[in-house]
Formats: C-alpha cells, sequence, structure tokens
C-alpha cells in the first residue's frame, strides 16, 4: 500500500509541476478525472 501512495504522490507532484493541471476544462468533472487519472 505505501508503494502505491509514493507513485500517486509523484504522479501529483509531475502533474503540478508539468503545468498541466492548467489544461483541464474547468466544469467538467468527467474529462478532470480522466485527465488527472493519467498521471495519478
Amino acid at each position: 500500500m505505501k508503494n502505491e501512495e509514493l507513485l500517486s504522490k509523484k504522479g501529483s507532484i509531475e502533474l503540478w509541476d508539468s503545468n498541466l493541471i492548467n489544461e483541464i476544462e474547468v466544469g467538467t468533472t468527467r474529462n478532470s478525472q480522466i485527465f488527472i487519472s493519467r498521471y495519478i
């Protein structure tokens, strides 16, 4: 479980640092879930 947690945190940091988080269309929950699940 700890390894999964570390991978999730690493993916979150990569998503934030790459600035791709700003490309998610506001107000579209489904698109956000798909986009974020690719990294986390």
